[in-house]
C-alpha cells in the first residue's frame, strides 16, 4: 500500500516537472521572439527593393530629381516593415502629408503598386 501511494505522489511530481518545464521553454521562446523584433536592424534597401519603392512610389525619369532632393538622394533604410529616409526615424508610422512623408511602410508601397497596376 505504501509503494502505491509514492508510485502514485512519485508520477504527479513528474507530471508537475514536465509542466513547469514546458511552460520555462514557453516562456523562453516568447522572450527571445521579443528579442528578435527588437533587433530588427535598419539595412539599405537591395536592388530590387529599391526598384519595387520606385514602381510603388511612382518615380520616373521625369520626376527624379525631385524626388532624388526630398529623399536625400535615396539614402533609404529598411527594417523589412517599413522604408524611411536616413535621419527621418521619428517619421515612422505617422500619417504625413505625402508630400512631407519621409517613412513609408511596405503595405502602402504594395498598395499603391496595385493602384498603378503592378505587381506587389
Amino acid at each position: 500500500m505504501l509503494n502505491k501511494l509514492r508510485r502514485l505522489f512519485g508520477k504527479r511530481e513528474e507530471e508537475k516537472k514536465e509542466v513547469s518545464q514546458k511552460e520555462d521553454k514557453e516562456v523562453q521562446e516568447t522572450v527571445q521572439e521579443v528579442a528578435q523584433e527588437e533587433e530588427k536592424v535598419a539595412r539599405p534597401l537591395l536592388p530590387h527593393e529599391l526598384e519595387t519603392f520606385k514602381k510603388g512610389m511612382g518615380i520616373t525619369p521625369h520626376n527624379y530629381w525631385t524626388w532624388a532632393s526630398r529623399t536625400n538622394n535615396f539614402k533609404l533604410l529598411t527594417d523589412g516593415e517599413y522604408v524611411w529616409v536616413e535621419g527621418y526615424e521619428e517619421h515612422i508610422g505617422k500619417q504625413l502629408p505625402l508630400t512631407q512623408q519621409k517613412a513609408w511602410s511596405w503595405e502602402f508601397i504594395r498598395k499603391r503598386l496595385q493602384d498603378f497596376g503592378g505587381e506587389g
